[in-house]
Parts: structure tokens; C-alpha cells; sequence
């Protein structure tokens, strides 16, 4: 599937006239929640020719293409990549992390990397965590019966919020490592270790479970106490994503910011 993933991304530079900086997998098998069946979800940066920039038309910055049930593949153009990681989109922070990567220009992504720290808010994004785990818990309120996936999809964002109030940081993508630095009953863990192996043996779904609703509801009701006490943050300066995009421009086409004209 590897090599299929990377011919598709070959093909879309080709056709979109574009280089792809950076490619790697998201969702659950970049989190480690996936079965045999699951999808792959490749996400991408890319960046166009210079000229491509120099306009005051507004272009179509997103690249979209469903190859199949099995496969979506999409990405962000630079300049809107960068602008996101400004406002720390968390997704971003979990793509630099991502283990399974499909190309990657090291140069321009060390700059990206480099940012981490300094694009990082813990307030957007623990709020941004918070934000789909309610979502995802009032989703499966009115329901008989709750499938794994559908826990999981509640308790990954809420570990992601404990982790960042944790330790400062952007949380990890890999969901066991997560899970062991942020929980501490051992009772706990292992019913969360039985989702996800039901999760792994796409098994469809389960009764209720009083331990976990329980455990979500008071998470829920903590987390949102702790992100509505922390300060706002956010980064003030353009400069420092503006360098990566012009350094981008210089590896790729050998733009030179002082002699383009």
C-alpha cells in the first residue's frame, strides 16, 4: 500500500503542477487504533511555483482526492498550512508526529518542526480536544448501544486534553502512550486496552458501560473547569512562518527575495 500511496502522490504533483513538501498518515493508524479494514488518511503540504503566488486572484488552496473506499488522500498549500500552524491547528501538531511518513523535504520541514514550541497553544487546543469529545459524546447519548470505535472516539480527545495540561505539550499520536502518562487506575486502563482491541477486531458493538460514561462525564466536566481558567495565548508575529514559506520557495524554485524583481 506504501508504494501505491506514494504513486498517487507522485501523480498529484504531476498534475497539479506542484511539489509535495511533506506527506504522512493520520487517523487511526497513525494513532494505533486501526483494524485490518481501516482507511488510510494521508495528509500532505505542498507548494506551487512562485509565480502561483504573485496574484491578487483568490486560488484554491486545498488539494482533495478520494482514490477509494480504502484510500483519501488531501493537503494544504503552504501558505495556508502556515497561517494554520499560527493559530495552532492541532492537526498540524499531530501530522509533525505522525510515525508512518510518505515524503518528507527535510530542509523545509525542519523549519516547521522547529516551531513547535512557539505555534503551541494549550488553550486553543484544549479547547480544540474538548470541543469533539463533547461532540462525540452527545452523538451516542440517544443510542442503545455504543460501539468501541465510537468510546474511543470520545476518550482520545479528552487523553489529548490531560496530556497537554499534563506536560505543556502537544500530546502525543500514538493513543497507548498517551493513554499510560495520563491515566493512573489501573481499572481504567484496562477497559479502555478492551476497546481498543475490540476496535482492532472490528467488533461492531458493546453494552453500555457505566465505568467509562462515568469516567467521560467527570472528564468532561474537569477539562472544561481547567481550559476555561488557563490564559489565552497566541503568537503575535508573522515573521517566523513567513521565513519558513520564503525558505520553501528558495529549496524548491530558487526564489531569492532579494533579487525578484
Amino acid at each position: 500500500m506504501r508504494t501505491h500511496i506514494i504513486s498517487e502522490l507522485e501523480q498529484i504533483e504531476r498534475e497539479e503542477q506542484v511539489k509535495i513538501i511533506f506527506a504522512c498518515e493520520a487517523g487511526s493508524r497513525a494513532w494505533g487504533l486501526h483494524s485490518n479494514d481501516s482507511d488510510f488518511d494521508v495528509r500532505f503540504f505542498y507548494i506551487h511555483h512562485t509565480d502561483w503566488y504573485l496574484s491578487i486572484e483568490h486560488k484554491r488552496d486545498v488539494i482533495s482526492k478520494p482514490v477509494s473506499d480504502l484510500l483519501d488522500i488531501s493537503g494544504w498549500d503552504i501558505r495556508k498550512a502556515l497561517q494554520l500552524y499560527k493559530k495552532s491547528n492541532p492537526s498540524i501538531f499531530e501530522w509533525l508526529q505522525s510515525s508512518i511518513v510518505y515524503a518528507e523535504h527535510d530542509q523545509v520541514m525542519k523549519g516547521f518542526r522547529k516551531m513547535i514550541s512557539y505555534a503551541f497553544s494549550e488553550k486553543k487546543c484544549m479547547y480544540h480536544y474538548l470541543h469533539m469529545a463533547k461532540r462525540n459524546y452527545h452523538n451516542i447519548l440517544s443510542k442503545e448501544s455504543v460501539t468501541a470505535k465510537q468510546y474511543l472516539q470520545i476518550i482520545q480527545p479528552l487523553l489529548c486534553c490531560k496530556w497537554i495540561e499534563m506536560h505543556h505539550s502537544p500530546p502525543p499520536v500514538q493513543f497507548q502512550k498517551m493513554m499510560y502518562a495520563t491515566i493512573s487506575k489501573e481499572g481504567l486502563i484496562e477497559e479502555i486496552a478492551k476497546l481498543i482491541n475490540m476496535k482492532r477486531k472490528d467488533v461492531i458493538s458493546r453494552g453500555d458501560s457505566k465505568t467509562l460514561v462515568q469516567c467521560i462525564e467527570q472528564l468532561l466536566i474537569t477539562i472544561e473547569r481547567v481550559v476555561h481558567n488557563q490564559p489565552a495565548s497566541k503568537c503575535e508575529k508573522y515573521e517566523p512562518f513567513n521565513q519558513i514559506f520564503l525558505n520553501a520557495l528558495q529549496e524548491f524554485w530558487g526564489y531569492d527575495k532579494n533579487n525578484s524583481f
